[in-house]
């Protein structure tokens, strides 16, 4: 049976205040104890009454402390720390940059240093520059869009990345709450997964230290396998590729063997992304959608643009502006912090445990409005909040440490009439949509 795929609640993450705050990571080493739930609210009955669609989508490559300086009631700073104790400012920087920020696994470990976070100065670049290039942040008038959501809506931070690497597992932990080990990217050039080319490989860590290097075409249970099981509809947007046969560029359901040669392959997955503005006015929506932005639109240094921040304005503004907006939450996240500075020690849980802050925006007519949410939240958040929803089995990895983002929102309000965010940038849907180029392959 053709099961119909959308993404219908966008999870922004901007602007919730409550609930736990982050504790301290561990002075050395990496801690093996997994946190517990117990406490933790949850989203009631009547959220799943509220909300019928979610919209996740993924930009990439940002800490809080690079994306939101100075956002009003934020936990952010004007000065870091370098790996010799030198306390140096944090200096603007544009959105839009000519170099890369090293952001493998090996360099966490390095900018973490045992805790401390104080050895991104120690990573170099691509191509080489200053050792004080990832202590930047955005200029505020480059980003407004997203302050604006944020101001309008809720932002989360202390939202962390649910692994400790770049880009491969932070895609795969987004829809399965795990990467099958994996905490770096391919050694090969999109696409990632069951098409790589003969010979890719991917570095899989055990808890034990040791590391294996296997072809990268897992399978492991998914959020969509769930969604399936229980006869709910999704869809996952992506780039339209050019290399070989496969015509998809990126989709972490690549990486699943009994997805990339199953139903879902066909049925579920749509380019290019932009199509998700067509479905949203069509009315064409999927219960749950993820949309993985085109490269100019994607925040990823050397490959964006500028577009990012409006981009996702305008998918916000098309569910506000549409009979969508009574019942979806659109959740905007970044798939890992791209090597950038941030201030606040993530908790580690074993090897492939949390990794540096990543904002967050929570989208909703239902959202706690002008709300800066702080409650410990990771990419598990979002699909354990996915799971309450539509009362899924949980998938018993992120998820099932983490809280659903209940802090986030509020079924009891007269929610406010929606505000459109304003565009900065003008965006051409013709030229993203024609964007080939992967947007997560660094």
């Amino acid at each position: 049976m053709r099961r119909f795929v959308a993404l219908t609640a966008v999870v922004l993450l901007a602007g919730c205040t409550t609930g736990s705050s982050l504790m301290p990571g561990p002075a050395a080493g990496i801690s093996q104890v997994a946190p517990d739930r117990t406490g933790l609210t949850t989203i009631s009955s009547l959220g799943s009454q509220k909300i019928k669609h979610v919209i996740i989508v993924v930009q990439e490559n940002r800490t809080l402390d690079n994306l939101f300086h100075g956002y009003p009631g934020a936990d952010t700073v004007s000065t870091g720390v370098t790996h010799t104790g030198a306390v140096v400012p944090l200096t603007p920087g544009h959105l839009e940059e000519a170099y890369d920020l090293g952001h493998t696994h090996a360099n966490f470990e390095t900018e973490y240093d045992g805790g401390k976070n104080d050895g991104f100065d120690e990573v170099a670049t691509s191509p080489q520059t200053t050792s004080l290039a990832p202590y930047q942040y955005v200029y505020q008038n480059e980003v407004q869009p997203y302050f604006d959501i944020a101001h309008e809506f809720v932002l989360g931070d202390h939202t962390f990345a649910s692994q400790n690497g770049p880009s491969f597992p932070g895609h795969e932990y987004l829809i399965a709450g795990q990467a099958g080990g994996a905490d770096d990217d391919p050694t090969d050039v999109e696409p990632w997964g069951c098409d790589s080319a003969p010979g890719t490989t991917v570095p899989v860590y055990a808890n034990n230290g040791s590391v294996t290097n296997i072809y990268p075409c897992f399978n492991y249970t998914t959020l969509g396998d769930r969604l399936d099981a229980a006869h709910v509809s999704w869809r996952y947007y992506t780039t339209l590729g050019t290399r070989l046969t496969v015509e998809l560029l990126p989709d972490p359901y690549d990486a699943l063997q009994h997805i990339r040669f199953g139903p879902d392959w066909t049925n579920d997955t749509v380019t290019p992304s932009t199509q998700i503005l067509n479905d949203i006015t069509a009315g064409n929506l999927a219960a749950v959608s993820w949309v993985n932005s085109p490269a100019a639109a994607s925040d990823h240094p050397q490959l964006n643009d500028g577009h990012g921040p409006s981009w996702v304005a305008t998918i916000v503004n098309a569910v506000g502006n549409s009979a969508y907006y009574n019942d979806t939450a659109v959740l905007v996240t970044w798939d890992d912090w791209g090597g950038w500075y941030d201030h606040v020690v993530p908790q580690e849980y074993g090897v492939a445990g949390r990794g540096f802050r990543v904002p967050l925006l929570v989208v909703s007519k239902w959202s706690r409005h002008g709300y800066v949410s702080k409650a410990t939240h990771e990419f598990g958040s979002i699909l354990h909040f996915v799971e309450d929803l539509y009362h899924l089995q949980t998938l018993g990895t992120r998820d099932a440490v983490s809280d659903d983002l209940a802090d986030c929102f509020n079924f009891k309000q007269t929610p406010p009439a929606f505000t459109p965010i304003a565009i900065t940038t003008p965006i051409y849907l013709m030229k993203l949509a024609n964007d080939r180029r992967p947007s997560d392959n660094y």
